[in-house]
């Protein structure tokens, strides 16, 4: 994204994210970066109408390669990817790259991040249960231990 004044940014949270998302998971995250992390929290103004959340810049990372593909996603590909308008296997994350940077470095859990609503997540979460990465507990759908 050369004459952005985020690609410095941008390209540390890919080289981030390289690192982090080092399996495949069958899936695809779009992530949305924020200005900050109200827009992910869908905070309402002073008027009660919600605030439009101003996109910078954001990622796609294709989980169906090994290792996944990390791309930078302009402002302008950012907003045609809405929520509504995702399929089976994709999902969407809105945040900040200051919560994303922080994820992606393990100094903040996703799930954590997620509930104090600091980041939103949409689209098909069975992607998620795939993933494996830093603050992500897969579900071990193996375990026979019975609990009588």
């Amino acid at each position: 994204m050369p004459g952005t004044a985020y690609s410095d940014k941008t390209d540390a949270l890919i080289e981030a994210a390289s690192q982090c998302f080092a399996e495949t998971f069958n899936g695809v995250i779009y992530v949305h970066l924020l200005l900050d992390d109200r827009g992910a929290r869908r905070d309402l103004s002073n008027s009660g109408t919600k605030t439009a959340p101003e996109l910078q810049t954001g990622l796609i990372i294709d989980g169906h390669k090994n290792p996944p593909s990390i791309q930078p996603l302009s402002a302008e590909d950012s907003k045609t990817i809405p929520k509504g308008a995702l399929v089976a296997g994709e999902c969407l994350w809105r945040t900040s790259a200051q919560t994303l940077e922080r994820i992606l470095a393990g100094g903040r859990h996703l799930s954590a991040a997620l509930i104090s609503g600091h980041i939103a997540i949409a689209g098909d979460m069975s992607v998620m249960t795939r993933v494996t990465m830093p603050g992500i507990t897969p579900p071990n759908l193996h375990d026979t231990a019975s609990s009588s």
